[in-house]
């Protein structure tokens, strides 16, 4: 609709993330018609090429890299009786991996331009390109079999004989060095050789280097080359996993949808995964995790007519430990990933083995030995990978997945040429072209003879261990959006059956799928463009208010149904409703209008109650469970267990400021030395914290404190014991201008133990908090969900936290919370501005932290009570709605 504009070779077009629109015409030369023709297009950019009637024909990728895409095979078909060809292509104003200014993980560039270095149609040459690639293969036998042996003198000869023959002005002496090189070629390999399992491959990254809008975009280009190369070589077949992306292509390009679904009938296009995206492995909630697998199985089944049986995770910083059992409920029995093989300190000791969690499910599990999920299949990685597989004295199978990914385009006209060549060369691991799930029943055969090695637990990765605290904004959202899902549903479930309220299933699985998508491995974790941090934040906020809405109707029909006047004339009436499993007791905060002159406290006695006094230069706090002292000059507390009148807790809400420059992955890691020297923060070092007073019971006692962090960052808190628990909670305000520093707040006990227990998804893990081991060294870093607890037999402290997820604990007994970070790629503000969050500190004399709730304490301070108002004379009868069999489980 819009004016055109005649376009050449060496015009520009931009700025970044531009579209623009072109229309091709050529006219095919008489003398051509017949031949191999094909077009070429290089933009030094994406882009996508249509017919003359808007039917996706296949993506292209410009520029000189290993990755480029420059050339259609046209078929006859395309072209009209007169010799007339027309094409459409859309031109994103972005290369495969985004616009980075100045390297590939920087922040975009918000003004490139990509200049149109090639438009044409021309004669291919498939005799000159089949010799190449013979000659390709022949020459990498040479270089890389081992040169002490016969094979690697064979290929050298045979490399010399083509040469001898060649003649670049006899087309015959072609063919017939080609057939030298199919004598070579053509040796096979004996029985007792490795194999290895190919098929293709295109990681997309929902959002990385670019934003969704542009991920949608990169799935049809990617996908559509995948059906091109299924009608020029009848053995190809191609995996792929996400339903985000599969439902995105369905919604963008129905027609390519449909051909889609035509390949996988045939059993060419494999769909893996089951899950909705490729979520983030550690950082989610169990529920979460769940979710992902409910909607993605789903989709699979009702688009291709089947499940998935194999769990595609390849590029996720570290798999949770409730991952086999969750898979086993998803009908998913094998697992695939390769990103252990990127840990600095330990080698992962297997390539197949059982994969064992919490609760003993287990799943067949492979970690590709070529150590990559964008496989070349030159020589040298085959020969590696039959080199590294572990287990060569249990199985003679490993998988192998090629193609280009990351920001898609997948297997090329490379992979496949040579594919053809050294599917089973002798000298060379045999390459056979199949499926994940052939792979693994021929591992689960080999199993039945040769039993595989079982690993227990979380897979810790050893590297990218910042991603458990970069971008605090989308973790929170995460953290909040789940809960707020959890409350809707509940609510809902419960005025549906109660209340006749019409529970809206297909609206709250909309809102799943939105937050699900926001769990994408290098989205939640903290390692995307600002661009797509905008896109997280406003689909957050969405869910949230609208789940908040859900959550709203559903109790007022709840409260509607259940609501009995006794005559009583009250012109309000208040409700406080408790959504976890189990009695709780919680001080509740009203709005009352200004004729209430006073409202009697529920305490029963002066031991209920808390006091706060001033001793020295030190605030006293008691209740009947602990006392806390806060230091005036460093806000710092001292926790004492009165129970047992043991200090547990000394110079506790401390924080510490560290230098936080890596190497190379900005927003991606942590480096072991970070820790080992503390930078000066202003509010200790000049005196300038303060402290006051805000309430001093008998309810509750709340401080406020302010403390300079540095001449640009500030925080504010407000620290909280109240009448009811040894829980000091302590909410936080920050102002964060900081670049490559790393803030903690650390809280020292005289806990002995040689191990700390961490909140997990479905149930809890205990990590070493010794550096006995190098992989006791290399947890540094780990991750929690809700708390983290340090103990004796009965003594304990617990640190909890509403929305932060990277942690650590000392072998003395010190606890670790990390709350912010300042990293500057790729986002270049990433974390700068205001941040609000509550941690809180919780000592306990019980036997085990089991006994003492602390899990209840964790939820409660995430999970507050909702209290609502009602302009009506009502009295509710008290309702226990929901009831479970014990206290450690939660709906």
């Amino acid at each position: 609709e819009k004016e055109k504009k005649e376009s050449k070779v060496g015009d520009s077009f931009g700025p970044s993330w531009a579209t623009f629109w072109f229309e091709i015409n050529f006219q095919v030369p008489k003398e051509w018609i017949g031949k191999e023709v094909h077009f070429l297009w290089n933009s030094n950019s994406e882009a996508l090429l249509f017919d003359k009637n808007g039917v996706v024909l296949q993506g292209l990728n410009g520029g000189e890299g290993w990755d480029r895409r420059e050339e259609f095979y046209i078929d006859q078909k395309l072209i009209d009786q007169d010799g007339s060809l027309k094409f459409y292509i859309e031109l994103a104003c972005n290369e495969m991996f985004g616009n980075g200014f100045g390297g590939q993980i920087n922040p975009p560039d918000p003004n490139r331009y990509f200049k149109l270095k090639k438009a044409e149609i021309a004669l291919f040459d498939r005799l000159a390109f089949d010799l190449m690639y013979d000659f390709k293969i022949v020459m990498e036998c040479a270089k890389e079999l081992d040169s002490k042996r016969h094979r690697s003198r064979e290929a050298l000869i045979t490399g010399n004989e083509m040469l001898k023959v060649f003649d670049p002005n006899d087309r015959d002496s072609w063919q017939e060095a080609r057939d030298i090189a199919a004598k070579f070629l053509g040796k096979k390999n004996g029985d007792s050789t490795h194999n290895i399992i190919s098929v293709g491959h295109c990681h997309i990254d929902v959002a990385w280097l670019w934003p969704y809008a542009e991920t949608r975009r990169k799935a049809g280009r990617s996908w559509a080359n995948q059906l091109k190369f299924m009608e020029q070589n009848p053995n190809f077949q191609f995996m792929q996993s996400q339903a985000q992306l599969y439902d995105w292509v369905k919604e963008d390009y129905p027609e390519l949808f449909e051909r889609i679904k035509a390949r996988a009938k045939e059993g060419k296009f494999i769909h893996v995964g089951g899950s909705w995206v490729e979520t983030d492995g550690v950082l989610p909630s169990g529920e979460s995790f769940c979710r992902q697998f409910l909607y993605g199985q789903r989709f699979f089944k009702e688009e291709f007519g089947s499940y998935c049986t194999e769990f595609s995770l390849p590029d996720s910083f570290g798999y949770s430990a409730a991952f086999p059992q969750i898979l086993r409920l998803s009908k998913i029995d094998s697992f695939i990933t390769q990103k252990l093989s990127w840990n600095l300190f330990n080698k992962f000791p297997n390539s197949t083995f059982v994969w064992e969690g919490l609760d003993g499910s287990n799943v067949f599990t492979h970690f590709p030995p070529a150590d990559t999920y964008n496989a070349s299949l030159q020589v040298k990685e085959l020969l590696f990978t039959e080199e590294n597989f572990k287990d060569k004295e249990i199985s003679s199978y490993s998988l192998c997945l090629y193609g280009h990914g990351d920001g898609g385009g997948g297997p090329v006209i490379d992979h496949l040429e040579r594919i053809k060549r050294i599917h089973d060369v002798q000298g060379l691991p045999r390459v056979i072209e199949q499926t994940p799930k052939y792979f693994f029943d021929k591992v689960k055969e080999e199993n039945r003879e040769y039993p595989l090695k079982t690993w227990r637990g979380e897979l810790y990765l050893e590297l990218h261990r910042g991603t458990f605290t970069s971008q605090a904004a989308v973790k929170k959202g995460n953290r909040k959006c789940e809960l707020m899902l959890r409350e809707a549903e509940l609510y809902a479930t419960l005025a549906k059956n109660l209340a006749g309220f019409n529970y809206p299933q297909k609206e709250f699985e909309k809102l799943w799928k939105n937050v699900l998508l926001n769990t994408f491995h290098d989205v939640l974790p903290g390692s995307s463009i600002g661009l797509a941090y905008a896109d997280a934040r406003e689909i957050h906020q969405q869910v949230l208010k609208r789940a908040s809405e859900i959550r709203s109707d559903a109790l007022l029909a709840l409260t509607n149904k259940n609501t009995k006047t006794n005559g009583t004339q009250l012109e309000k009436a208040i409700t406080v409703w408790n959504s976890l499993p189990w009695e709780r007791r919680e001080i509740v905060e009203i709005d009352c209008p200004p004729e209430v002159l006073a409202i009697v406290a529920s305490a029963s006695s002066t031991e209920s109650m808390v006091t706060l006094n001033k001793k020295g230069h030190s605030y006293v706090l008691r209740n009947q469970f602990v006392e806390v002292i806060i230091n005036e000059h460093t806000a710092t507390v001292d926790i004492i267990d009165l129970k047992s009148n043991r200090k547990l807790v000394q110079n506790g809400n401390r924080f510490v400021l560290f230098n936080d420059k890596c190497l190379f992955w900005d927003s991606w890691d942590v480096e072991i030395n970070h820790s080992e020297k503390e930078l000066p923060i202003k509010g200790y070092c000049e005196g300038s914290l303060t402290i006051k007073v805000v309430e001093s019971g008998p309810l509750r006692c709340v401080l406020e404190v302010f403390l300079p962090i540095s001449e640009t960052s500030s925080l504010s808190q407000t620290i909280t014991l109240n009448c009811l628990s040894s829980r000091l909670d302590i909410a936080n305000k920050v102002d964060w201008h900081e670049k490559h520093k790393c803030l903690k707040v650390k809280v020292p006990t005289h806990i002995f133990s040689d191990h700390v227990t961490f909140d997990h998804q479905f149930g809890f893990i205990r990590r070493s908090n010794l550096k006995n081991t190098s992989w006791d060294v290399a947890r540094f870093e780990v991750t929690v969900q809700k708390y983290m607890v340090i103990s004796e037999y009965g003594s304990g402290v617990a640190l909890m936290q509403d929305c932060k997820y990277g942690c650590s604990a000392t072998q003395d007994g010190t606890l670790y919370l990390t709350l912010l970070r300042a990293p500057k790629s790729p986002d270049a503000n990433c974390d700068m501005g205001h941040h609000e969050f509550t941690y809180a500190i919780q000592s306990y004399n019980a036997s085990t932290f089991q006994d003492a709730r602390i899990m209840q304490s964790a939820y409660e301070l995430n999970q507050p009570v909702n209290v609502l108002t009602y302009d009506r004379p009502v009295q509710l009868n008290e309702n226990e709605i929901v009831a479970v069999e014990t206290e450690e489980s939660i709906i």
